[in-house]
């Protein structure tokens, strides 16, 4: 399946957008544009307790795409590599790069309920869990091609019970936030049937022009 996105930006089309800024359209066809976003989105909050409560099998079909509640809930889009995502902030300081002009950082929400494509971005990139099941982000190495891969676990982080008392120190090898180094091969793998929720902040900002996949 082939995914449209946004090269300069990373943002999925708004039809909005695309009807404000054109020459066609008119003022009845913006309105249910805008109708159809509206009925999308609200009641949103409930939407999103809900999904991540796990209530409900219901999905939004839109053509061959089937997108999860949280999905749904959240206005994600299919993204290249698995799962669904939306830009969600672009610092306003713009910084000079070898590849040129990026923002100083940008993030996305991403969500996944199976393993991605491997994939590497020439900035840093921060991984952090908000809700699901762990996941295993898989480092393959700098190569042109990706090597022997090594596993961080993120998720939340576990607390070992020491002699009755659940305050003991928590488990190094879970954590909330994982760090993937500028260039190098990574991809996530759920380790449970629920999609992952995180947020994906990369500095400097995430461009597809800086984007491999495999």
């Amino acid at each position: 399946m082939a995914f449209a996105w946004d090269r300069t930006s990373c943002e999925r089309s708004d039809p909005v957008r695309t009807l404000q800024g054109g020459s066609q359209g008119g003022a009845a066809q913006l309105r249910a544009v805008r109708t159809a976003r509206c009925r999308l989105r609200a009641p949103c909050a409930v939407r999103i307790a809900r999904a991540l409560r796990g209530a409900g099998p219901a999905r939004w079909e839109a053509g061959p795409v089937s997108r999860p509640d949280v999905a749904v809930a959240l206005d994600l889009a299919p993204h290249p590599e698995g799962g669904w995502y939306r830009r969600t902030w672009a610092s306003p300081l713009t910084i000079d790069t070898p590849y040129g002009p990026r923002p100083s950082a940008t993030a996305i929400l991403y969500l996944f309920d199976a393993p991605g494509r491997w994939h590497r971005v020439r900035s840093t990139e921060l991984w952090c869990w908000h809700s699901g099941p762990d996941a295993e982000l898989l480092l393959a190495g700098d190569a042109d091609e990706p090597g022997a891969p090594a596993a961080l676990r993120l998720g939340p982080p576990s607390v070992p019970d020491i002699d009755g008392d659940p305050a003991g120190a928590p488990v190094p090898d879970v954590l909330p936030q994982r760090e993937v180094p500028p260039g190098v091969w990574q991809r996530a793998v759920p380790l449970g049937d629920d999609p992952v929720l995180v947020s994906c902040v990369v500095s400097p900002g995430f461009d597809f022009a800086d984007f491999e996949m495999r």
